[in-house]
């Protein structure tokens, strides 16, 4: 089916590609940048989905009868990870863990992307009353679950990655917005160079 124009259809399919979005985004920075900031980020998604995909027959919790098959796209069969089963909510768990890893480096850093974090916040919000109220492709719980196990992922997978970094000496670069990220750019003067720092992930 052709995607119709208009803001809302672009806005939904947006959010419901979003994970391969932000990863391949990710793992395209990292070949710009030079770096594997983007493959870390991607090894503690797949870990986390992997995981995700092994506790959801734990849980009693099952797709709605009345669900969109737009919910999901991967998933072959019908005993599948939100083909039949629906806890944790996948979107969620993958959003709130990529929200909280990336944004994390920014708070504690002092370094923060207000636009960053209000994009992830439309993002989740978006793709909660999507998923939930337009396709029917989960519960309240699912969502919850969702969130709470990718958020608390997250953390854990950014101060383990963060741990890492901070072994070597001078740090790695491996986490976003951290220390290593502040270049700094020199234009010359009328009389000398003038430097500021630039702000990157």
């Amino acid at each position: 089916m052709p995607l119709k124009f208009g803001v809302m259809p672009y806005f939904r399919f947006f959010t419901l590609m979003s994970p391969m979005l932000i990863t391949s985004y990710t793992l395209l920075q990292s070949g710009f940048n030079s770096d594997i900031k983007g493959v870390v980020f991607a090894m503690g998604a797949a870990i986390l989905m992997f995981c995700g995909k092994m506790m959801a027959p734990v849980f009693p919790n099952r797709v709605p009868q009345d669900f969109d098959d737009a919910c999901n796209i991967f998933e072959t069969g019908d005993k599948g990870w939100g083909s039949t089963y629906s806890s944790p909510g996948p979107h969620q768990l993958f959003l709130w863990y990529a929200a909280t890893y990336i944004c994390a480096g920014m708070f504690i850093n002092s370094n923060v992307s207000w636009s960053l974090f209000g994009l992830f916040i439309v993002v989740i919000i978006g793709s909660g009353v999507i998923r939930f109220w337009q396709l029917k492709c989960v519960k309240i719980i699912d969502l919850v679950l969702g969130a709470v196990f990718g958020a608390l992922w997250g953390m854990i997978w950014y101060f383990v990655v963060g741990h890492i970094e901070k072994r070597y000496h001078p740090p790695l670069d491996l986490t976003y917005f951290n220390a290593n990220s502040d270049n700094e750019q020199c234009k010359l003067g009328p009389r000398a160079f003038r430097c500021k720092k630039m702000k990157k992930a």
